[in-house]
């Protein structure tokens, strides 16, 4: 009996040390977000320089009005050129004295505020650009005040607004080189409006505009061969062989490029092939080291 009793005895201590024990264990606390940043919730992003994939061959139908970030196929300034925003650096809407919308403008490019020589250098590029537009931007002002007097002296509709918009983003930077591509459109009270696409790649240790010879395998002797080469094979069935010659001036080396995270990218007026077809984006993959030069090629 006495030995079932010092039994009872040492079971409820063991238990009451066990208890104790169990209750002073406290619960490790959850880690915040800044302890634990591989715990913290994803969020979707797009990486610096990722772009929209396009099909080879497939018309390019540009989006104007939103912001660069928002522009198909291209991205914003993303941190890496701490020197360079892009800025809307024109806007104006001109309406008549009964409030009628007569014409809008809308301007946005690179805006480069560095101290380096080469920063300077691309900011006069720019801004030398920027004036020219300003020259034709009050041309289509003029235009379009005058059209509204004109329809309404012969009793016609108004047709418009004009506008004249401008949507610039960056493409790519790496290797000391940035390319930016610039999307307009105009109209002008013709059929249509005017669209295009303008590409700017730039050494950002010189401030010099490189040419596609600066990028790809060519030279003045055979760029417009080589050039054409590749446009036949994405487009050929599609252009008109009357065209031909208007395609082979636009592929030497004064074609129009960016670079972006696919490849580089060679634009042609949107009646190369058709205006209906819209502007032909000639994509050159980096991996064709054949024709993509260091440091470029992958």
């Amino acid at each position: 009996m006495k030995l079932m009793k010092l039994f009872l005895v040492a079971f409820c201590a063991a238990m009451m040390l066990a208890f104790t024990c169990f209750a002073e264990e406290k619960p490790t606390p959850a880690a915040t977000q800044q302890e634990r940043p591989d715990q913290a919730q994803a969020t979707p992003s797009t990486a610096p320089g990722a772009m929209v994939t396009q099909t080879p061959g497939e018309a390019v139908t540009p989006t104007y009005g939103p912001t660069a970030s928002q522009v198909p196929g291209t991205t914003a300034a993303q941190a890496g050129s701490s020197d360079v925003e892009i800025k809307q650096t024109f806007e104006e809407e001109i309406k008549s004295d009964n409030g009628t919308l007569l014409c809008v403008i809308a301007y946005s490019r690179p805006v480069f505020t560095g101290n380096s020589k080469a920063s300077k250098k691309i900011e006069r590029t720019y801004a030398k650009e920027e004036k020219a537009m300003r020259k034709d931007a009050n041309q289509l002002k003029k235009k379009a005040e005058a059209e509204y007097v004109r329809a309404g002296e012969a009793g016609e509709k108004f047709i418009g607004p004009a506008y004249y918009q401008v949507n610039a983003a960056k493409t790519y930077e790496k290797h000391d080189v940035i390319s930016f591509v610039s999307r307009g459109s105009k109209f002008e009270f013709g059929a249509h409006p005017g669209n295009w696409i303008e590409g700017d790649t730039f050494d950002l240790k010189t401030g010099d505009r490189l040419r596609i010879d600066d990028v790809l395998n060519v030279n003045k002797n055979n760029a417009a061969d080589i050039i054409s080469r590749e446009f036949g094979l994405v487009f050929g069935s599609k252009l008109n062989k009357n065209n031909r010659e208007y395609m082979l001036e636009q592929s030497g080396l004064n074609a129009v490029f960016a670079l972006q995270e696919d490849g580089v990218h060679i634009y042609y007026n949107e009646d190369t092939i058709s205006h209906a077809f819209g502007i032909p984006d000639l994509i050159i993959p980096y991996t064709r080291t054949d024709l993509v030069k260091a440091p470029f090629a992958i």
